[in-house]
């Protein structure tokens, strides 16, 4: 789903925080859009007519059961692991001792992405769960244990006392 030329939300999404990142994203727009909707018991479900805008969408209108485990789920995805060869093919991050992180033009993008930040997709990509606005759709990825939570560096998450910080992605 393309913002502009330059980055989408996908894209920003891996370079700031891996594969967990992408999925987190994809919910969190298609709950907020109202694509994806919970139920009493914070179940995940398609809304009628919805579609999906790219692969990853396809995959995410797809998930079922709770918030944890959709994330955990699409985070494992096809779809997704193709958006993280996608950003490695464009040369936008490199492998490092630990990880992965952004190159400098991945560090651009990632600059040049802050003064796009009116739509929640990209808020997330770039921020994680504190960029998802207080309230109920915020509360479900926290209770799930997705935030607020930040990328170690090694495809792996950890809390971080109420901040997200980012991360340099993963080796997803």
């Amino acid at each position: 789903m393309a913002d502009t030329g330059r980055f989408d939300r996908d894209g920003l999404a891996h370079l700031r925080g891996g594969a967990r990142r992408v999925a987190l994203a994809a919910l969190a727009e298609l709950l907020t859009d109202g694509r994806l909707r919970t139920d009493h018991a914070d179940r995940l479900y398609r809304v009628d007519g919805a579609q999906a805008a790219d692969p990853v969408e396809a995959a995410a209108l797809e998930r079922r059961g709770d918030v944890r485990g959709a994330l955990r789920e699409l985070s494992r995805h096809e779809s997704v692991r193709a958006v993280g060869e996608r950003v490695r093919r464009s040369g936008l991050n490199r492998r490092g001792l630990l990880g992965t992180k952004p190159t400098a033009e991945g560090a651009r993008l990632i600059e040049e992405a802050r003064g796009h930040r009116r739509r929640v997709a990209i808020r997330v990509a770039l921020d994680g769960v504190e960029g998802i606005p207080e309230g109920p759709i915020r509360k479900l990825f926290v209770r799930a244990g997705a935030g607020p939570i930040r990328g170690t560096g090694d495809g792996g998450w950890t809390g971080t006392g109420g901040e997200d910080g980012g991360g340099s992605g993963g080796n997803d």
